[in-house]
């Protein structure tokens, strides 16, 4: 991309960045800032006071994650020169509100720049471009999740682990040597009793607090893409209500029987689903 108008040496810039799930066709977010980083080297901005804005592990279609309200703060309070990122889908999946935060952006004097879709609002015709490129994003989402659903429906009909592993479990790779092969979950057996422990607690009706602080005194490992690893009351709920522990997985309308994380008996998971269903 060659720009009309030359970013100033010394500039402050807001390099964004942005990954959804593993499944997605994608680069790191890591090689989408050294890709930042090299076009302004290309561009003779020799040492600009670079600034990182990182969405790990979130959707492009979410109007609010992170890194994206860190960037509306800084917007607000203008203290940048340039946002500059590899393409617009970084910033959103979604005319409208790409839109919205380029057009706050400009209206507080701020430029921004997405280098692969040749968009630079010092041009004239950012706007259209954006738009032009953000329907091609959109098509792009659009067959992505086709290639997604294949994907999983395949892994599925294999028995393999789809989406992240739950707490109690271990992932065991098809092939050991190959990160992209097949994950195949089984019961951890140092967690069985830890977890069993914590639906006794809430069939007795204990605060979920206290469960929380329960499960966080014995370290069990939350979901990978948890945000924090804390346990908290949600968390807790969401992990009596999962049906894996009670013996069943579902995947969109197919039921099958996986393997039971644990044998509670029928009156204590009724108990449990009575006090917060």
């Amino acid at each position: 991309m060659h720009l009309r108008v030359s970013i100033p040496a010394r500039a402050k810039i807001a390099v964004v960045d942005r990954f959804s799930t593993e499944e997605q066709r994608r680069q790191s977010s890591q090689a989408q800032h050294e890709y930042c980083v090299e076009f302004l080297s290309d561009q003779g901005v020799v040492q600009p006071q670079v600034e990182r804005i990182s969405d790990e592990g979130w959707s492009g279609e979410l109007r609010e994650r992170p890194g994206i309200i860190k960037l509306r703060e800084g917007i607000l309070s203008r203290i940048w020169d340039c946002i500059l990122c590899e393409d617009s889908s970084r910033l959103y999946r979604g005319v409208a509100l790409c839109l919205e935060l380029v057009g706050l952006a400009v209206d507080h004097g701020i430029r921004v720049i997405c280098i692969n879709d040749f968009v630079d609002t010092c041009n004239e015709d950012w706007q259209q471009r954006l738009e032009e490129a953000q329907r091609h994003h959109g098509q792009d989402n659009f067959y992505t999740r086709f290639r997604i659903k294949r994907a999983h429906d395949s892994l599925w009909r294999m028995g393999a682990a789809i989406g992240h592993i739950r707490s109690g479990y271990r992932r065991n790779k098809q092939n050991p040597d190959d990160p992209k092969s097949p994950g195949f979950d089984e019961i951890d057996p140092k967690w069985i009793q830890v977890i069993i422990k914590a639906f006794q607690m809430v069939a007795e009706k204990q605060p979920l607090n206290i469960v929380a602080d329960y499960l966080n005194m014995k370290k069990l490992p939350k979901t990978p893409n948890a945000h924090s690893p804390e346990w908290s009351e949600k968390n807790v709920i969401s992990l009596i209500r999962c049906t894996k522990y009670r013996g069943e997985e579902f995947y969109r309308q197919t039921v099958s029987l996986t393997f039971a994380l644990f044998e509670i008996d029928l009156i204590l998971e009724m108990r449990a689903r009575a006090c917060y269903p």
